[in-house]
């Protein structure tokens, strides 16, 4: 076996894993359990794999929908094609959850967030205040 990608979101991986599966390739994802359970275990994302005879078709394929324009592509501020997905901020949130006196603290920002000018927006090119 052989890794042709990493994801940082478990949706993305699964849909990544689907696609090479409804292709003929046999990709999996060893470490989605334990990243599961355990989101900040340190695994370095959710590695997709497939059998070494079909990594440069599964790169290929892989490829051919990244090549592919995305209504998300360009950050609203910069115009760079550099947006990432983005949680809000789990910890926070948690605390919240456990000390109600906290919940002030616990903003749920998610989202879009351009890697080259820190700018957030929702999927519909909204801002996101910081």
């Amino acid at each position: 076996m052989r890794q042709v990608a990493v994801f940082h979101e478990a949706e993305e991986a699964q849909i990544a894993r689907s696609f090479l599966r409804s292709h003929g390739i046999d990709a999996q994802l060893p470490d989605e359990q334990a990243l599961s359970v355990m989101p900040d275990f340190g695994l370095g994302g959710y590695r997709l794999i497939v059998p070494r005879e079909e990594f440069f078709s599964a790169q290929a394929l892989l490829r051919e929908v990244e090549e592919k324009p995305s209504p998300y592509a360009a950050c609203g501020r910069c115009g760079k094609a550099a947006l990432r997905r983005s949680r809000g901020r789990t910890f926070p949130a948690i605390l919240a959850a456990l000390f109600g006196a906290l919940a002030p603290l616990a903003s749920a920002r998610g989202g879009l967030r351009c890697e080259a000018c820190g700018h957030r927006q929702d999927a519909d090119d909204k801002e996101i205040p910081a």
